[in-house]
Formats: C-alpha cells, sequence, structure tokens
C-alpha cells in the first residue's frame, strides 16, 4: 500500500511540474470577453487549455472558439476564445515546457469600451 501512495504522490508531483499556468488579472465586462493567445517565438509552441475563470473559480463556458486545444500555435500567429455575457472573470492557458514566447491578452468588453489585461 505505501508503494501505491508513493508512486501516486510522484505521478501528482511530475504532473504538477509539467504545466505551466499563465493567467490575467481578473476583471469585470459588461457583454463579453475575448483571450487571445499569441505565440511570439519563432518555434511552435504547445497549449493544453484555455480557460475564463469566474471570482469563485468556477470555469465558465466558452462560446467561440478559434483555437484546437490540446495543440500547437504556430510561429507568429494567435488564436482567441470568446466568453459572451458579463460578470467578473480572468483567463487562464494552461501550457507545457516554456512559457516565455506565450502572450495572454484579456480583452473585456462593456458597451462600446474595452479594458486591456495582460497576463504576467
Amino acid at each position: 500500500m505505501r508503494v501505491l501512495t508513493l508512486l501516486a504522490t510522484v505521478l501528482l508531483v511530475s504532473v504538477a511540474h509539467a504545466a505551466t499556468i499563465l493567467t490575467t488579472g481578473i476583471g469585470f465586462a459588461d457583454s463579453g470577453a475575448r483571450c487571445i493567445i499569441l505565440n511570439a517565438s519563432t518555434k511552435p509552441v504547445e497549449v493544453d487549455s484555455v480557460a475564463f475563470i469566474d471570482l469563485n473559480g468556477n470555469i465558465r463556458p466558452i462560446d467561440t472558439n478559434s483555437c484546437t486545444f490540446p495543440g500547437l500555435i504556430s510561429p507568429g500567429l494567435a488564436c482567441s476564445v470568446v466568453l459572451t455575457g458579463g460578470g467578473q472573470t480572468r483567463c487562464a492557458v494552461a501550457t507545457k515546457g516554456n512559457s516565455k514566447s506565450i502572450r495572454v491578452t484579456l480583452e473585456l468588453f462593456s458597451g462600446s469600451s474595452a479594458e486591456v489585461l495582460e497576463a504576467r
């Protein structure tokens, strides 16, 4: 039993270290939001998932998606996911390996104005 517990712990730690999460700040949108994921490098990057997350940590459903996850984003290209509806939200992107070449931008729409938040 101890061997199985140890093995499960090692696997969980390995998986936890395999992914990098980039997240934007959280902001309020009246009418919707768009998360744009850009590969700013000269090599393809793998992105595992993209999610809109509210103040309570709940994942909000994506309404429009031009990305394929898990999948690669080619050098210099971007894709986006869109959320319709209002509320407080942030965008989180999970990737394997080095995330230095991935740029994440969250646009929050309220009437005729937009607020822009970047991942850090």
